[in-house]
Formats: C-alpha cells, structure tokens, sequence
C-alpha cells in the first residue's frame, strides 16, 4: 500500500480496532504510537485526530452506517466495522476529499481482509457519500435527546441524565465540549522556577503559552512536539496536569510539617503537588493498591526534586488498621466512573453504563471511611473524582457523614463540581470534610 495519508490511516485503523476490541485506552496508545516516530510531519496530527474522532462520533457513524446495511453494524466482524467507521467519518467530520476517505479505506480493507470485505466497505462508503448532505438527523422538536444523543455523539442514557440535571442548553455545550480535545496544561514547578519563567522557557521551545487565571502554576500550551523532550522537563520544571486537579490539590491546603496520606495516589500528580505546596516541608505518605504504578510516584517526585514523599503498597480501605488517627490530613481521589474527563478518554462514554455509577459508589464510601480513620481529631480529608455524577459526589459524602464511620465529621466549606464547558477544565468534583476535636 502506499498514498498520502495513508500511513497515518492504517495506524488509525489499528488503534481504533485495539481500543474498541481488546480494551485499551486510546491516549495510551497515542502516545505509544507517536513515540515511536513512525509517522512524520503531518501524519502525526492526522492520525491523532482520526483516532479521536472516530471515537468521539462513533454514535453518529454507527447511525449512520446503519442506514446503509442490510444488518446491523454491531452484527459485522471487527475490522469490517471499524474500517467502515474510519470511512465514514473522514466523510462526514472532516474536509478530506470524498475520494481519498473511500479508496483509501477501501485500500486498507483489500490489504487486511481481502476484496469480498473490499467491496462492502466501497459499496456502503459510495452511497454515504452521495448522500451525506441529506441524511435524516433527528429532528430536535420531534425527539431532543434523539437528536443531541445522535448528533453530538453520546449514550441517550447520558444525554438524558444532563438534561434533566442542567437542561438542554448547557447539555449541548457539555456534549460538544467531551468532543474538543482538551488544552495542554502544565503544573509549573515552583520549588524551582517562576510560572513567568517557565513560560519564557516553553515559548522559546516554539510554544505558543497563556497563564491560567484558575491557578498561580498553570500554564496553557498549544504546539507540537514531546515535552518530555525539553530540557526543561527533565530539570523537573514542570509537569503536564489538568487544573482541575491542581484545584483539589490546592482545597487540602497542605501545611509545612503535617503529615499527609495521598490514598490511590498513583501516578502521582497530586502527591507531588501537595508536596510543592507544603513546600516540600511536609510527610507525604503516598499508598496505592497497584504495586507497579507505585514506581511512577517515586519516578514522578524524583524528577521534580521532592524529597518529602515516601511510598506505601496497600488497601487505603485499611488505612485505619494501621495508621489510625495518626494523619493531619489525607487526599482520596477515588477510582471512579471517569465521565468527568470523555474529553481525554473519548472511548468511555460507550464503556460505561449507568448501573456503574452504583456500583462503584459502594468501593467509594469504602475508601473515604478507611481514610478518614487514619485521620486525627481535628484534621481533614479532601475526597475528589473525575465525575460530576450524583452518585459518586454528593451520594458519597451524603453516605459517609451519615455513616458509622463519618460520625464526627462534618463539612469544610462547600463542594466545588467543575464542568468542561463552563471552566474549561476537566469534569471533576472535590469536597473538604474536617473531623471534630475530641
């Protein structure tokens, strides 16, 4: 095979297929595939957005397509349909001319599946685009959530829970946020630059760099290239991280000498966060049930200079087993549905189903009860997820204070829920809870 672009599309193809039938996580394999510097000049911002996009609007090109067949999509083998979607939305979401999306697709299904596949994939990719500019969309005054579930790309299960909670408008916004890739941020390192400085530093590496107004360390990036490459990243400078995150870290307010537990604390953004925060001064215990992810968090504070964390593999569920009221104050941010961040993670708005949210509540509650025992009178726990979902928010703290376990407890100032469209960071909440002196 060979053509323009078409590296970028069989790498493309190859993602998508490992992300939507083997369960990888695409901004892994992104970043795995553009390591590897296989794809060049501007294949490599192409393959990142087919990757993306066909994630991202894989409602839409299922719906689509389905016009098309004599069977359902879902009924193809694998790489029929994923070529079919790779098709399709080169046809319907982007300028590339309608006859390289179909031979190139066709190309690829020759060379992977052979020509009866071939012809499929030439026959429905023809007629989609003959007649993609008069396909029947729902009409939003006859079926709203019809219509914003199709067209903006998301489970109706989804759709249906944000527009009773923020209404239809705001809905909208939300959905065509998850599909805008995120801004670049980084968390400068102030132990060792000035935000000011760092950014001087950044643009003359070629990038094109705004300071945040939400945080005193973040930087917004827009540019090509690996920032692990920069000398200044290896000085341990900075380190790329949502603000939403920053913000969490931030509501703790990690003091010079405390003794502080990051439960599930890998990969370490905010272990080593709330350590630049305390100056470095303070005990960092940082535990996570995952051994091996462990060694990102000692990698991560290493590279930045933080001498103040040491490591623990364990169950915070467990904390009070062994460190009980023992803690000035403890950061859990809990495993959790993710929904918060669709954005960086297109693929998991079709992963999860709303019987997750209930399910996952229960390990939730579990947690923040085994981190506040190990937390003395008088000191506090900030709980965050990447959700905004009731369920593993406010349910959670609603739950835990009316616990056993939460007697004693009570609120530190109110939950702060962030949302993309709105503050431009990740979807995440993060509330503050201090425990009564005896």
């Amino acid at each position: 095979m060979s053509g323009e672009g078409l590296p970028a599309r069989k790498a493309a193809l190859h993602t998508i297929y490992r992300v939507n039938q083997q369960g990888a996580w695409s901004n892994i394999l992104i970043e795995g595939e553009l390591g590897r510097t296989r794809l060049q000049g501007p294949d490599r911002g192409f393959f990142v957005r087919l990757v993306r996009g066909v994630l991202e609007r894989q409602g839409a090109l299922d719906w689509a397509l389905g016009l098309y067949l004599h069977r359902s999509l879902s009924g193809l083998e694998p790489w029929p349909r994923e070529l079919l979607r790779l098709g399709a939305y080169q046809l319907l979401f982007t300028d590339v001319p309608e006859f390289a999306a179909v031979d190139t697709t066709v190309a690829l299904a020759k060379d992977l599946v052979g020509r009866p596949v071939s012809g499929l994939v030439n026959a429905v990719l023809r007629r989609l685009a003959r007649e993609r500019a008069q396909l029947p969309w729902p009409d939003s005054r006859v079926d709203p959530l019809g219509h914003l579930s199709i067209r903006e790309s998301h489970p109706r299960w989804l759709v249906e829970r944000w527009v009773q909670r923020f209404g239809v408008e705001d809905s909208v916004a939300l959905c065509a946020a998850n599909n805008t890739p995120p801004v670049l941020t980084v968390r400068t390192n102030l132990l060792r630059t000035s935000r000011r400085t760092l950014a001087a530093t950044l643009a003359e590496a070629g990038y094109v760099v705004r300071e945040s107004g939400l945080t005193p360390e973040a930087l917004y990036l827009q540019g090509e290239g690996d920032l692990r490459t920069l000398p200044a990243y290896r000085e341990g400078l900075f380190m790329v991280q949502d603000e939403a995150s920053m913000l969490a870290a931030r509501a703790l307010n990690p003091l010079p000498g405390e003794r502080i537990i990051d439960a599930c604390a890998a990969p370490g953004g905010k272990t080593t966060h709330l350590a630049a925060l305390a100056g470095d001064q303070a005990q960092i215990l940082a535990i996570d049930i995952n051994q091996t992810k462990l060694s990102q968090v000692k990698a991560r504070a290493a590279r930045l200079g933080l001498e103040s964390i040491s490591t623990m593999h364990g169950d915070a569920r467990r904390l009070g087993e062994i460190a009980a009221a023992s803690f000035d104050a403890a950061m859990l941010d809990a495993p959790c549905s993710g929904l918060g961040v669709i954005r960086r993670r297109p693929e998991l708005r079709w992963r999860r189903q709303e019987g997750d949210l209930e399910h996952l509540q229960g390990k939730q509650l579990e947690l923040l009860a085994g981190v506040a025992t190990a937390v003395r009178p008088g000191g506090r726990v900030a709980y965050a997820v990447c959700s905004f979902e009731p369920e593993e928010t406010e349910d959670v703290l609603l739950g835990f204070l009316s616990s056993r376990a939460g007697r004693g407890w009570r609120m530190h100032g109110e939950p702060q829920v962030l949302l993309p469209h709105r503050d431009g960071t990740d979807g995440f909440f993060f509330a503050v809870m201090r425990r009564k002196q005896v």
